[in-house]
């Protein structure tokens, strides 16, 4: 029980060093999303934790190969010592249950791995709807006291955009209430009457925009026209909608022109533009666009401005300050940012989920090599009389090795074999996680076991060895 202790201590220090270290790893590759990441600390009670639960392991598995040496039976020992080995049967059996758990979890773990490695390669290659590059986006929130005229918001973002648009190295300007795969937002109805005169309605996304919005976010337009300046308040409503909303609404075709209600008005539909994800996983939803110009009273909106640029968008940001500052020097340049690095940030947060995954895969599968590679080492140091009759008898090197590898491969097959209906029962959990990917992919249930494996048969070669260097005579004698 004491040499138990000792090992677990000593292993739970080298634990508490390793675990600081990632640690601190870890929160450095953190996305900013990450909630509470600075109350993230290694603490007393993390330390407490730590010793506390490596006490009770030890104890917990070095109690019962205590007391079962305290128990010892003559009989039964020599009886196993005529066998060649001297730990007992209930010893060998329990290592080898505990290295099929060990490769069970680890297969369990790599799965799940896999799954999100392959579901993030997916999502890098969805088409959005946009084209991101050279992109920049920021935000000027006007004050209500000096902009409560929406006359006067509206001409400021019209003036500001014309700057902007006159500006070198400047392609396009437009402005939104919400910008593209940064979620669900205003999730407005949508009626229509349907071709047998009835009322009909669905959820739809709504986006406010002005200017160049759809030029500047690469956003085709399919048919119709785009909003213009003469959209305004005294005009009649008009709105823009998405192929998917066009085509749930009037799967006949004939949108153009046709009556919706949206944002507490009728209007005539004027143009269809092409799909735009809400999300970085590439999920889609029926769109309504509503011009500035004409519902600027609704509210204050504070509009998320998109530039277009011919090269670095970054290098804009000053010229964007300067024009700003010279229609009016108290308002700023709010939270700049380029779309990708809006994009990218969606997407960090798949990837440190699948960063934690991938280590504790890692870790799992190292626990497995080792769990196989010592109990082998310990069969075989166990088996030294019988290796050595074998081969006095005749036994090739490459036979021992097989039997060798072989307990290796029989042990790696139940906890594969477990694993894989643990797999098929805890991947369900992940269909929230996973995009564009079946939690039931065949390539990952077929190159997990036999990755898992090819681990079993690495870490019997060395215990398999060095069994065939055991010298018969040498055996025998110390036996």
């Amino acid at each position: 029980l004491i040499e138990g202790l000792v090992l677990a201590l000593a292993g739970g220090a080298i634990g508490l060093i390793v675990a600081f270290t990632g640690m601190r790893f870890l929160l450095a590759i953190s996305p900013e999303s990450l909630a509470r990441a600075n109350e993230i600390s290694f603490d007393t009670r993390l330390l407490g934790f730590t010793v506390g639960i490596t006490v009770v392991t030890a104890v917990l598995f070095g109690l019962v190969p205590a007391l079962r040496s305290a128990r010892v039976s003559l009989n039964e020992t020599l009886q196993d010592s005529t066998r060649g080995t001297t730990g007992g049967t209930s010893g060998r059996h329990m290592g080898n249950v505990l290295v099929a758990s060990q490769m069970a979890l680890a297969l369990m773990l790599l799965v799940g791995a896999g799954l999100l490695m392959k579901s993030f390669v997916t999502q890098l290659r969805t088409d959005l709807g946009i084209q991101p590059e050279n992109i920049l986006t920021f935000e000027v929130h006007l004050p209500e006291a000096r902009y409560g005229d929406p006359d006067r918001r509206i001409r400021f973002h019209q003036l500001f955009q014309e700057r902007l648009r006159a500006a070198p190295g400047v392609k396009t300007v437009g402005a939104t209430s919400w910008l593209p795969v940064a979620g669900r937002y205003h999730s407005w109805g949508m009626r229509w009457q349907n071709a047998e005169e009835e009322i009909e309605g669905m959820s739809v996304q709504n986006r406010i925009i002005e200017g160049d919005y759809f030029a500047a976010m690469g956003i085709d337009l399919l048919q119709g026209r785009t909003f213009t300046s003469a959209d305004g308040r005294e005009a009649p409503p008009v709105a823009i909608v998405s192929k998917m909303a066009a085509d749930r609404a009037f799967p006949d075709g004939g949108a153009i022109g046709q009556q919706i209600g949206a944002a507490g008005k009728t209007r005539t539909v004027i143009g269809i533009v092409s799909d735009v994800a809400v999300d970085h996983r590439g999920t889609f939803q029926p769109t309504v666009y509503i011009p500035h110009t004409e519902y600027g009273d609704d509210r204050n909106w504070a509009l998320i401005q998109v530039v277009s640029a011919t090269a670095n968008p970054g290098s804009l940001l000053p010229l964007v300050r300067s024009e700003l500052t010279a229609i009016d020097r108290d308002l700023v340049v709010y939270h700049p940012r380029p779309m990708t690095t809006v994009m990218g940030r969606q997407v960090a947060r798949d990837r440190f989920a699948l960063t934690l995954m991938g280590i504790f895969s890692l870790v799992a599968l190292t626990l497995a090599a080792i769990g196989i590679y010592g109990v082998l080492s310990y069969s075989v140091n166990q088996r030294t009389q019988e290796i050595g009759i074998r081969m006095a008898l005749g036994a090739r090197t490459a036979q021992v090795r097989r039997i060798v590898v072989g307990q290796g491969l029989v042990l790696a097959a139940i906890g594969i074999a477990v694993g894989m209906g643990g797999a098929f029962a805890a991947t369900r959990l992940l269909d929230s996680m996973v995009f564009g990917v079946s939690v039931r992919d065949p390539l990952i249930f077929a190159v997990v076991p036999l990755t898992l494996g090819l681990v079993a048969v690495l870490a019997g070669y060395l215990p398999a060895r060095r069994a065939t260097r055991v010298d018969p005579m040498q055996a025998l004698r110390n036996e």
